[in-house]
């Protein structure tokens, strides 16, 4: 069996799917200048990152030292002793779920989809849908290490994020069947720095 027909338990979440197209939507579309010296001018990237609390199996594998013989007190040499994480960087996190009912206006939409055959190709499909439209709200923190940068980013914010921006994202199983979710989100009118 080819590597990009495996199937992970992590394949069946379009929730989840949404949420890793924002962060790699978001990637690489907010930066802001830093002067370094008078000739010097720097691009400085804000990386996102989807929020890793509540996650317990991570945090006991990053956090917990351990050592061949197992976890104690002494901790193990590979492992950096200290807070190391970027900044600045976003961290996204989940905050509710919506169901839109006043969109729910046409019931069966036609759309395609491809899905793998029994010779092992893709075949693609045209059905009848029932899509339910969801709106995600989800707190957006980024950290810096001044109040300048928090300036310098909430401009770049305002300049490139205001109002929608759209994206796509894949989700479904090669034999199942995978589908395209047009999705979009916004920003809000109100920020706290």
């Amino acid at each position: 069996m080819a590597s990009y027909n495996l199937k992970y338990n992590s394949d069946d979440s379009v929730v989840r799917h949404t949420i890793i197209g924002l962060l790699a939507d978001l990637n690489n579309k907010v930066y802001f200048y830093r002067q370094l010296d008078a000739d010097t001018r720097k691009a400085i990237d804000v990386p996102f990152y989807y929020s890793i609390s509540g996650d317990d199996q991570f945090l006991r594998d990053n956090f917990l030292f351990s050592t061949p013989s197992g976890p104690d007190c002494h901790p193990d040499v590979g492992f950096a002793d200290g807070n190391y994480d970027v900044v600045p960087r976003g961290v996204v996190q989940l905050s509710g779920m919506t169901i839109d009912s006043g969109s729910l206006v046409n019931k069966r939409n036609v759309g395609t989809y491809t899905k793998m055959n029994n010779e092992g190709a893709m075949q693609g499909y045209t059905a009848e849908f029932e899509m339910i439209p969801i709106t995600l709200s989800l707190n957006l923190e980024i950290l810096v290490s001044s109040t300048l940068d928090s300036f310098k980013i909430t401009e770049r914010i305002i300049k490139t994020l205001y109002k929608s921006n759209n994206f796509e994202v894949e989700v479904g199983h090669l034999n199942e069947g995978t589908y395209r979710l047009n999705a979009y989100y916004a920003i809000p009118d109100d920020f706290e720095l």
